[in-house]
């Protein structure tokens, strides 16, 4: 598909695009809106300054494999290679980006991931960007946790900024991103952590894992490419990467998250058993506002409906944004009506706040996306201060 073609998938699920090739779309090559479904083994090249390769927004989960997404000529720099956006989720594996302003992005309490199990040499490449990995606004980005891994072996290197994370707004992010290539061993010093954020790399890969491929074929060769690290240099990481002494021979080198089971059992498709996981996590950290949004992210076509009696029942002092994660829970279940009424009721509620300006762009993307009506909405906050509404 070329010259300005685009697909749109809008309140459907199990959408699978896969073998096209599309140039100079305008706007996003792809876009999901309150949909799932995957992306595999697609071209897409873009010259234009406003396009995207593949937008999945309004608590979306898509599943992205195996894609060649370039930014070129008078775009270099601008747009989104793949971009997660507002409540969305799913996981990004071997896909091939370069170019753009954000490589991959979890933006707006999206969560997404690295995670497959079929695949232990090589990951996502992500190169000549303006950032590589862009993750803000209460979301988090799982691009390897420790060695030994399903979700390491990804090349991110020769961006301007390889991470930044948490730096556009005051929500606590998280980057868990062991087991890369950043360019050097040790790893630059290239990425901007926010003071609430939280970014782990090391132990890192001495070698890039893509070393002799021009392009995504798996036809040429695997490099070798190993972890590595002194003691010194992999002791337990601190919240910008950097270490703390060494003090017993059995301290690892990497801290193990507590919610990377319930995560996984999530990107591996088993949602159910990823629900389960985080109520009874919940049950005894209540106050664990990470373990809420991924409750949250187990939503799919059985689990939502639960969910939504869940957050329903929630305190709001328990969690300030849950009535974000209502709305786009209603998305998912298709009931555009009560996510509106319900962004309406935190617009009224909490006037100008980040939450508000969160919940008019959920309005947004519903009339532009949803109901095919962009005139009819109205973005005072965004026009009078100027944020963008990528970020």
């Amino acid at each position: 598909m070329q010259n300005n073609t685009s697909l749109s998938a809008s309140n459907v699920s199990n959408v699978s695009i896969q073998n096209c090739t599309f140039t100079n779309s305008t706007g996003n090559a792809i876009a999901f809106s309150s949909s799932s479904g995957s992306v595999t083994n697609t071209t897409i090249t873009n010259s234009n300054i406003n396009g995207n390769g593949i937008w999945i927004s309004s608590s979306s989960s898509v599943d992205c494999k195996s894609n060649t997404i370039t930014k070129t000529g008078s775009g270099l720099h601008t747009g989104a290679g793949i971009y997660y956006y507002a409540g969305s989720d799913g996981n990004a594996t071997q896909n091939d980006i370069s170019g753009f302003n954000f490589g991959l992005a979890s933006v707006r309490f999206s969560s997404a991931g690295s995670h497959d199990s079929y695949y232990h040499e090589r990951n996502n490449r992500i190169r000549n960007c303006n950032v590589g990995l862009m993750v803000g606004w209460g979301s988090y980005l799982y691009f390897g946790d420790p060695p030994p891994s399903d979700y390491m072996w990804n090349s991110i290197y020769g961006n301007t900024w390889n991470a930044k994370v948490g730096t556009t707004w005051p929500y606590q992010c998280g980057l868990v991103a062991y087991g890369n290539w950043w360019g050097a061993a040790p790893p630059p010093s290239n990425y901007q952590v926010g003071s609430s954020s939280y970014f782990y790399f090391t132990p890192y890969l001495s070698s890039d894992p893509w070393a002799g491929y021009s392009s995504s074929s798996a036809s040429q060769p695997i490099a070798e490419a190993k972890i590595t690290g002194s003691k010194a240099e992999t002791a337990t990481p601190g919240p910008l990467g950097q270490t703390d002494p060494v003090t017993t021979e059995s301290t690892n080198a990497a801290v193990q998250d507590s919610l990377l089971p319930g995560i996984t059992l999530r990107l591996q498709g088993k949602r159910q058993k990823a629900r389960t996981f985080f109520l009874t996590w919940l049950g005894q950290h209540p106050n664990d506002q990470r373990a809420y949004l991924e409750l949250y992210h187990c939503a799919d076509s059985t689990t939502t409906p639960e969910l939504i009696q869940y957050f329903k029942c929630l305190p709001v002092h328990t969690m300030p944004v849950r009535d974000l994660m209502l709305s786009w829970l209603y998305l998912r279940q298709g009931d555009l009506s009560s996510a509106v009424s319900m962004n309406n009721q935190i617009i009224k509620e909490q006037g100008d706040s980040p939450v508000a300006l969160a919940a008019e762009l959920n309005n947004f993307y519903i009339d532009l996306y949803n109901k095919g009506d962009i005139n009819s909405v109205i973005l005072p906050n965004v026009r009078t201060t100027g944020v963008s509404l990528l970020v």
